[in-house]
């Protein structure tokens, strides 16, 4: 019987270990942003960068994304991460145009729980402390956000773009989403699931859907 406690108990354990070590991490300066480029493939230019969150953890290494950012939904710490990388990615954009290094456009992903009237004023602050053009800036929602209310997230997503900020749907064709939602949100970029283009060379009717 104990046997059969002790892997529910360590994981527990470790569960909670690192949502405690989340907590610090970005006063730790143990997260860094990795900058994922976009292609465009027609020319072959650069595009775009998406500002990805990672963990390193002196004690155990690399935290997989999979694992920090449920907790850090889970536990409310989401949005603490998401200022943090808000600031950290504008101010990376910045310094990059200064060096004239200019990135077309840097995407930075926001959670269901950023989706408020306080984030707006974030956007706004972020970008006037950093000086980056608000046209260079993308934020992503997830296409599974759009279960929540679809109102709430309409009003948000219109003052985002009222500061001139883009606004990019992510894993499109998976969950929520239908025609509807499109027509009502002021989107400017879908991103289609890997899942669905991953043999799209091989399947007609995935094409077509596409």
């Amino acid at each position: 019987m104990l046997s059969a406690v002790l892997p529910e108990l360590e994981g527990t354990l470790e569960r909670h270990r690192i949502e405690v070590g989340l907590a610090d991490a970005i006063e730790r300066s143990e997260l860094t942003l990795h900058y994922q480029p976009e292609y465009d493939l027609d020319s072959g230019r650069l595009c775009g960068l998406e500002a990805l969150a990672r963990w390193q953890r002196p004690d155990i290494g690399d935290v997989a994304p999979g694992v920090f950012i449920p907790l850090a939904e889970h536990t409310g710490l989401i949005n603490s991460l998401g200022r943090w990388a808000l600031s950290s990615a504008c101010q990376q954009a910045a310094r990059w145009f200064q060096e004239g290094l200019p990135v077309p456009v840097i995407a930075v992903n926001v959670s269901s729980r950023q989706i408020h009237e306080e984030f707006s004023n974030q956007i706004a602050a972020t970008l006037n402390a950093t000086g980056l053009p608000a046209r260079c800036l993308e934020l992503e929602i997830n296409e599974t956000l759009l279960a929540g209310n679809i109102d709430e997230t309409a009003r948000c997503l219109a003052q985002w773009k009222a500061l001139g900020v883009r606004v990019a749907l992510d894993d499109v064709g998976t969950g929520y989403c239908s025609l509807s939602y499109l027509v009502r949100l002021p989107i400017d970029r879908l991103k289609i699931d890997g899942s669905l283009i991953r043999h799209a060379h091989a399947d007609a009717k995935g094409r077509i859907v596409i």
